[in-house]
């Protein structure tokens, strides 16, 4: 009988996409976010995951929508943050060459300032997986977390 040994950490990139099975499915990443500023706009950051199976380019994220305590924000100027690049949401249909990876976090701008404090925040990813041959079929996800929101730290 194999006893329980404790789980270590993956070392390699290898190792983390074998133990990508492991990894939660929520969409978002931290129960944290922060208010801060990008490219002018004031504007909540948020660590989003890509709940699918496998990395995708951002032209197969049909919609993502985002609700704050319960109502629906605009996201008309928000933006996605994928390796330390900016894409708006509004551009992501043409991006077929930028890759989300599923165990890198995006960060999700959010143009709207969230007083400091707890907030109900969910987040609707609506996506198309190219690997399906049966026809284009649309997946939805959304999550739902209880996220402190910080001001930022920067100067």
């Amino acid at each position: 009988m194999i006893e329980n040994q404790p789980l270590r950490a993956p070392q390699s990139r290898i190792e983390q996409l074998m133990a990508h099975s492991a990894i939660s499915r929520e969409i978002i990443v931290n129960q944290t976010a922060v208010n801060d500023e990008v490219e002018g706009e004031k504007g909540l950051l948020l660590k989003i995951r890509l709940p699918s199976y496998r990395s995708l380019p951002l032209s197969c994220i049909e919609k993502i929508g985002v609700k704050i305590d319960g109502e629906d924000v605009s996201l008309s100027a928000a933006a996605l943050r994928i390796e330390n690049s900016w894409h708006q949401l509004t551009s992501l249909p043409t991006l077929l060459d930028v890759w989300w990876f599923i165990l890198d976090p995006a960060t999700l701008f959010v143009p709207k300032v969230v007083v400091s404090g707890r907030h109900e925040v969910a987040v609707e990813i609506v996506r198309v997986e190219p690997y399906i041959t049966a026809g284009r079929f649309s997946f939805t996800n959304t999550s739902t977390a209880s996220v402190l929101v910080e001001e930022t730290t920067n100067a």
